[in-house]
């Protein structure tokens, strides 16, 4: 099955793959995207026991529908997340949902500081810094967690 962002591909009963590719949520120029409730729908109609392995080749996207499709994966638990090309951005904590990740030598990975835009008033611009920071925190934490490296690490190199 394939639907603009998403092919689904059942490789006997015993192994199913889900190909991601392209942005994670709403892009401005691009309408093929990854929405958390589609992928969530995708990932169910695999049946239990079945082997299932995320292919990902993404830009990045909205932090929503990322942390969402992590979590997915993770509830589904046993899932094997192999890079096919770019997870950068959101699409680098999708990766880090996996049992087993893979990342091939061609593949990249690149992780930042969330950002976004905003309109309104001073009151506004600090609400919305707090929101940031708190995407931040929560992906360092996961990142950190799943890839044994210290915190501090995780944010230095978010930042820079």
């Amino acid at each position: 099955m394939r639907e603009g962002w998403l092919s689904i591909r059942n490789q006997g009963e015993a192994k199913a793959e889900i190909i991601v590719d392209g942005f994670i949520g709403d892009s401005w120029d691009d309408n093929s995207c990854t929405y958390s409730t589609g992928f969530r729908n995708a990932l169910e109609s695999i049946p239990e026991g079945t082997a299932v392995t995320i292919g990902l080749n993404s830009p990045g996207g909205a932090i929503d529908d990322g942390l969402a499709i992590f979590n997915a994966i993770k509830d589904r638990g046993g899932v094997t997340v192999r890079v096919d090309g770019y997870a950068l951005s959101i699409a680098s904590l999708i990766l880090q949902a996996g049992a087993v990740r893979i990342v091939p030598d061609s593949a990249l990975v690149m992780e930042h500081d969330p950002w976004s835009g905003a309109v309104g008033n001073s009151r506004d611009m600090r609400k919305n810094a707090e929101v940031l920071d708190k995407h931040r925190d929560v992906i360092a934490d996961v990142m950190a967690g799943r890839s044994r490296r210290r915190r501090e690490d995780v944010l230095r190199a978010m930042e820079e």
